[in-house]
């Protein structure tokens, strides 16, 4: 069996933002290395979504191709994904030739089994650009909530898909004008053809989607799902192969979830994701869940040749300082300054899995993630790493057999705590993993105060500190294998250097009653962050970016 894993793609015409990494980056590759760690057979894959409306619009306003400025965005992403350890297989683009394959035979498919019609209707068209004006060339007011910026297709503040005719107020991106009505015709999906095969998904879904994934697409279904328009006015995309329609390019709802199978044929085969034993996983931020539940399995339906995901797990959305993270507002933290800061990646992980928007919205914060740092994982964790070690070193000269036969009613507890973290791995749940990790540590910590090694080390009572630190690095190495996924570098360095394992960091449910060690002498592996180094991180962080001269310095590079 093996497992597809999936992050959102994200639209090229910016960089992330922190909010980006917690909504789906990181969820997604702690998921793919526990996988790793159990021995599963797993591939993680992601990409740029380079087609659509909004890069056509920044390139514009740079005075570049789209192509130019996708491809230069995407390496930009590329590395900011590299940075913060996501362990992609393959991270690729929608502008692959691939990609433009798959698209096109998955929509012949569609049209050949009967669902695919055509519409014509009312569209916004300018005058000034002489150009039908695609959802996302049209701005307004919205009908729901009645914000004023308000793009065609969704609206940012209140998230509700909206359709451009019915904006107040509405007016051309490119040129400020207001366009005029004009009659074209379009190809739609019949989404309402397959609205029961959907309902019937997601129903054997309930137990198995996270309470905002299941939520959000029962709102849908709650509604009549109609036909929806799957072809723009557009050149920057995806051409339509069929007569009459060779001027228009497929729209990025449509194409864009048909690269995960393409992602997937680059580095392995397609035939991978028909296959009925393999698995799939999605992981996204609340906005893209109706997109992922309802007209993704939707279009799966109807092509009938590939399974629909095993799951999709919806998070919620990370503020910074309570306020929504906004570039044009100066509000929030962008990946890129992070190249410019010394802050340790895996702690800023970890911070990020212990405030994981997975039920709610959440906060970050710089002077909690400093407190976090300082008081779990460098008082809690790592302060048991380094009395264990530097006890095995002192009084061992770091070699050391261990014999945990006499001591397993604490092993017991160990082991019993470590099924727990297991299980919030396997359910996704990994702020509550996270948490029960740091627990473990504190049962180290107690035993270590309990047991005071020093003290028999004092009364050379050689034997019985053997025993006590056989437990302590017992409980040492379930750290670093539940520690792997959210701190891969810093778990690597613990199992390779310190403990000079040869083998891979896995997970084995068998315990060893015996344990042969040969460590090398001990050394911090993270520092206390102090109040300067938190107001160099703030003001590094924060610090405003040009788009246009990261391209260009980019362009440069390359």
């Amino acid at each position: 069996m093996t497992k597809i894993i999936t992050a959102a793609l994200p639209y090229i015409n910016n960089v992330p933002h922190l909010g980006h990494i917690a909504g789906s980056h990181l969820p997604a590759d702690i998921y793919n290395r526990f996988c790793k760690i159990k021995g599963e057979d797993t591939l993680f894959v992601g990409g740029s979504d380079v087609h659509g409306t909004p890069s056509l619009i920044l390139s514009r306003e740079i005075g570049i191709s789209p192509e130019v400025l996708t491809d230069n965005l995407h390496k930009v992403h590329k590395k900011l994904y590299d940075y913060f350890n996501i362990s992609y297989d393959n991270y690729s683009k929608t502008s692959s030739p691939i990609h433009k394959k798959n698209v096109q035979n998955f929509f012949t498919k569609l049209d050949d089994n009967g669902y695919i019609q055509e519409k014509t209707s009312i569209m916004k068209y300018c005058e000034y650009d002489k150009l039908y004006l695609p959802d996302r060339l049209i701005e307004g007011t919205c009908p729901n909530c009645g914000y004023e910026n308000s793009n065609g297709d969704q609206c940012e503040k209140c998230g509700s898909l909206t359709e451009s005719s019915s904006l107040l107020d509405s007016r051309c991106k490119l040129c400020g004008n207001k366009p005029i009505e004009k009659e074209d015709t379009h190809l739609y999906f019949s989404l309402d053809k397959v609205s029961n095969e959907i309902s019937d998904w997601v129903k054997t879904k309930e137990e198995v989607f996270n309470n905002i994934t299941y939520s959000e697409a029962q709102n849908w279904l709650n509604k009549d799902l109609h036909p929806r328009s799957i072809t723009r006015n557009m050149t920057w995309g995806i051409p339509v192969p069929k007569k009459m329609y060779e001027d228009k390019v497929f729209y990025v709802w449509f194409e864009a979830p048909i690269a995960y199978i393409s992602f997937i044929e680059e580095i392995n085969n397609k035939n991978l994701w028909e296959n009925k034993n393999t698995k799939i996983y999605h992981f996204l931020g609340k906005d893209n869940i109706p997109f992922h539940t309802i007209f993704w399995p939707g279009l799966l339906i109807g092509n009938g040749e590939y399974n629909t995901p095993n799951n999709v797990i919806g998070y919620n959305y990370l503020t910074y300082e309570n306020e929504k993270f906004s570039k044009s507002k100066g509000v929030g933290i962008f990946c890129i300054n992070f190249l410019n800061c010394d802050i340790n990646i895996d702690s800023l992980r970890a911070y990020l899995t212990y405030i994981l928007p997975e039920k709610r919205d959440s906060n970050f914060n710089l002077l909690d993630y400093k407190n976090f740092h300082n008081s779990e994982l460098i008082g809690k964790i790592f302060n048991f790493f380094n009395r264990s070690l530097n006890m095995v070193w002192k009084n061992f000269d770091g070699e050391i057999k261990i014999d945990l036969s006499n001591d397993l009613e604490i092993i017991s507890k160990v082991d019993e705590k470590c099924s727990i973290i297991m299980k919030n791995y396997e359910i996704f749940s990994f702020r509550s993993a996270l948490s029960k990790v740091i627990e473990l540590a504190s049962i180290g910590n107690i035993y270590f105060d309990n047991e005071k090694p020093w003290e028999l080390a004092k009364n050379n009572d050689l034997e019985k500190l053997k025993e006590i630190l056989g437990v302590s690095m017992y409980i040492c190495e379930k750290l670093i294998i539940f520690l792997n996924p959210i701190l891969p570098t810093i778990s690597r360095e613990l199992w390779e250097k310190q403990l000079q394992k040869k083998e891979k960091i896995h997970y084995s449910k068998e315990t060893s009653t015996s344990m042969d060690l040969l460590i090398k002498k001990p050394y911090p592996i993270l520092n206390r962050i102090d109040d300067d180094q938190l107001q160099n991180y703030e003001k590094v962080l924060t610090r405003e970016f040009s788009l246009k001269n990261l391209i260009n310095e980019e362009r440069k590079i390359n």
